[in-house]
């Protein structure tokens, strides 16, 4: 996502080789720069050691305790030292590592090494996307000592990268933007243990339960095709001139879920009488071609999953809140509490190059 349609070149992990591969879009084969830079085997060095804490454990004051039930174990373990150098899918458990970002950082320094960013006067753009947060987020949740540990090893790799950067390109010769697409919920597990409502109830158990009680009701079967990203999919095709009594049905049934506070048709989102914070994030979201009927929104502390780590998709500040960091050229130090939106990034960057805003886009320039 962040390369689109013209850039030069896009490079991915892939679990299959254990390192990154492109697409027949951009080149016919990888550039000799990133074939080298495979050649290392960076995954199997960072795999034949443990994760171990980069400080001592006790130490770690922004965690629970270590082992809880409801993390997601990795490669079978919740707990620290994570024997990665056991792991059967090594370049799998890779990605839910720290050393996943320390590898991406070594990957865009080969970019700059390699396409020469940053030596003549045309500006170049390098987007990084660490996932490896993402990762271990979804796992262990976001107050675990993994989660702590992972970034206090990103902001060492960050330091790393700026220190190279004035090495290479110079001070004050680039510009540096840090966002996130989204953040993430406690394990409502974690929330019960602080005496906060919290839980998770799986899509397609919601799925199920609907469409046998519509068919009980109606004799229509399969009536809902999919309900996914907090929204119900109708299997037009079956409910015919029915709809609009099976729509009205299945909102009464899914607000008698104790998880779902407000159920609507998405159609009518400008009569749904919700916060207009609420109602204009879910109209940011909607696509006419893609999205679904029926639109329904849980509870905070709850969401759909499983007893074990966490997600996010919802409209909450613990799911939506996330910052915005720019350094270096141009910027001068200071900082904000105003709210913006990872939208403004684009027009930003665009107004300090002095060139038209991307396509479609519809943020506002920080000042």
């Amino acid at each position: 996502l962040p390369a689109g349609h013209a850039a030069n070149g896009a490079y991915w992990y892939d679990n299959a080789v254990g390192g990154f591969i492109t697409s027949n879009y951009y080149m016919k084969e990888l550039p000799s720069w990133m074939q080298n830079f495979n050649n290392k085997k960076l995954p199997d060095q960072y795999m034949s050691k443990d994760w171990t804490t980069m400080y001592p454990i006790n130490t770690y004051v922004q965690s629970t305790t270590d082992d809880k039930p409801y993390e997601s174990p990795l490669n079978g373990e919740n707990k620290f030292p994570h024997t990665l150098s056991k792991a059967k899918d090594k370049y799998g458990v890779f990605r839910v590592t720290p050393f996943g970002n320390t590898y991406t950082f070594e990957a865009g320094k080969a970019a700059i090494e390699g396409e020469q960013l940053g030596t003549d006067e045309f500006t170049d753009m390098l987007a990084l996307s660490f996932s490896s947060p993402d990762y271990v987020g979804h796992s262990f949740g976001p107050n675990s000592i993994e989660v702590e540990d992972t970034y206090l090893r990103l902001d060492k790799d960050i330091e790393d990268f700026l220190n190279y950067l004035d090495r290479k390109i110079g001070k004050g010769q680039y510009l540096v933007f840090l966002s996130a697409d989204h953040g993430a919920a406690h394990i409502p597990s974690f929330l019960n243990e602080n005496k906060i409502p919290g839980g998770a109830i799986d899509d397609a158990t919601i799925m199920k339960q609907i469409n046998d009680t519509v068919e009980k009701k109606f004799g229509i079967g399969k009536s809902i095709l999919q309900v996914i990203n907090y929204q119900v999919y109708l299997n037009h095709t079956v409910i015919g001139e029915k709809k609009a009594q099976v729509e009205q049905f299945i909102i009464d049934q899914l607000i008698r879920y104790p998880q779902i506070s407000q159920a609507f048709i998405i159609k009518h989102l400008p009569m749904v009488p919700a916060p207009e914070k609420v109602v204009t994030r879910i109209r940011n979201g909607y696509n006419q071609k893609l999205s679904g009927d029926i639109q329904f929104l849980f509870k905070p502390g709850f969401f759909d999953g499983w007893k074990t780590g966490t997600t996010h998709g919802a409209w909450n500040p613990y799911d939506s809140h996330i910052p915005i960091i720019f350094y270096g050229w141009g910027i001068q130090p200071g900082q904000s509490n105003k709210e913006v939106y990872m939208t403004d990034i684009a027009p930003t960057i665009a107004a300090l190059l002095r060139i038209q805003v991307p396509n479609a886009s519809i943020g506002d320039p920080l000042f």
